[in-house]
């Protein structure tokens, strides 16, 4: 998601203070709880002794770094090794650690599910990526104007709705609410458009929202319905879900908000706000599975996989879903020979990402944000570093 403007920030600390399941409010000694978190750690690898030892090196040193609450990590490189560490806490108030089964939210990574439903259907004849969505009920304007495949590339230039200060600040003031993705769209149309259909790339939320007012009115069933039958079902994705409520229906890590020594429980929010943007929940075995599914094209045809594989570039600015090593396709990121997303939710950060020559898959689920460095890229870093040790010479970042 993206960015909360700086003059908001203090504002979002004292909301989440008051709206937050928990709240740390007493300064807690950051040394005490690094000591704490430490003692948390499971690992196994079947890696050789010498990588092994690199790659635990670079998840601990992340931890204490990048100050996490909890993270797990699992690398699965067929005839090298596997490697699977969790690290930390999924819930300070009961001092219980954080585990490989937990539930947790995983922001836009939800996005790469939405577009496999979009390329199924375009696969079943009912839709064509470049068609205008002026046919669909949207309320956008210009929709005569815009393709499906720019909503799934970031190309469509419409207004990022998270972008909005005012949405932002609904946020904050009721994390709880309930969002129809009709006023998430609208938020969108009440500014004007940031560049012409297919002239820019820029990371964009609306179009995945649309996405998913598309996909109901395609199939007339509601999407986490939709969800189910054409994902998470045929993959056996057991604790996947998009879910219509705030709370978790399995086991799960705890989010935090961290400022200093504040640590400020923000689990329970409304998936409605990010919905098919960012709205769905999973875990380390089913996210495994949904890598190499989405890498590989595993749900749609051939041909439709040669389209979500078909990039383009965005700015090479630095900062979070930026490049230079970063391409967008229909649903799905390269980071260089790697594909797969990122996900960034408050409270929340993960990456997932699957190499098709080395048939090597990455997780990396955080349960901790903080409202300075939101969004954050912490998950992606991480990997990042994982994969440049067991594969130096093919990643483009040294």
């Amino acid at each position: 998601m993206t960015s909360v403007p700086p003059y908001l920030r203090y504002l979002f600390l004292f909301a989440l203070t008051i709206y937050s399941t928990t709240v740390f409010s007493s300064p807690i000694d950051s040394n005490d709880f690094i000591d704490q978190r430490r003692t948390r750690n499971c690992s196994c690898s079947t890696f050789s002794k010498s990588i092994s030892k690199e790659l635990h090196q670079i998840v601990d040193k992340a931890f204490i770094d990048k100050k996490l609450v909890g993270i797990i990590v699992g690398i699965w490189v067929p005839g090298q090794g596997n490697f699977v560490k969790i690290k930390g806490l999924g819930n300070i108030l009961q001092d219980t650690p954080i585990m490989y089964k937990d539930q947790l939210r995983i922001g836009s990574i939800s996005k790469s599910f939405t577009t496999t439903i979009i390329l199924q259907l375009v696969d079943e004849g009912l839709l064509n990526l470049d068609e205008s969505i002026e046919r669909f009920h949207t309320g956008i304007p210009n929709a005569n104007q815009i393709t499906i495949r720019q909503l799934c590339n970031h190309t469509s230039g419409l207004y990022n709705y998270t972008d909005d200060p005012a949405f932002q600040q609904s946020i904050i003031n009721d994390p709880l609410r309930e969002w129809s993705p009709h006023e998430l769209v609208q938020i969108a149309i009440d500014h004007e458009p940031i560049a012409p259909p297919g002239t820019q790339v820029k990371y964009n939320n609306t179009g995945f929202i649309v996405q998913g007012i598309i996909i109901e009115q395609v199939t007339g069933l509601p999407i986490d319905r939709v969800m189910r039958k054409r994902v998470t079902w045929p993959l056996h994705l057991k604790t996947t879900s998009l879910p219509i409520t705030a709370g978790f229906k399995k086991k799960f890590a705890h989010g935090y908000i961290v400022d200093d020594e504040e640590f400020i429980d923000f689990s329970f929010l409304s998936p409605s706000f990010s919905w098919t943007a960012g709205g769905m929940i999973s875990n380390l075995k089913d996210l495994k599975k949904w890598a190499k599914a989405l890498a590989t094209g595993k749900l749609i045809s051939c041909q439709m996989q040669k389209e979500r594989l078909t990039f383009v570039y965005p700015p090479s600015a630095p900062g979070p879903f930026q490049g230079p090593f970063v391409k967008y396709g229909l649903g799905i990121e390269s980071l260089g020979p790697f594909l797969g997303h990122e996900g960034d939710i408050i409270s929340y950060n993960c990456s997932i990402n699957y190499s098709p020559c080395h048939q090597a898959t990455f997780v990396v689920l955080t349960n901790r944000d903080s409202p300075k460095s939101f969004p954050s890229d912490n998950a992606t870093e991480i990997f990042m570093e994982l994969a440049k040790t067991l594969f130096p010479n093919e990643v483009p970042w040294k």
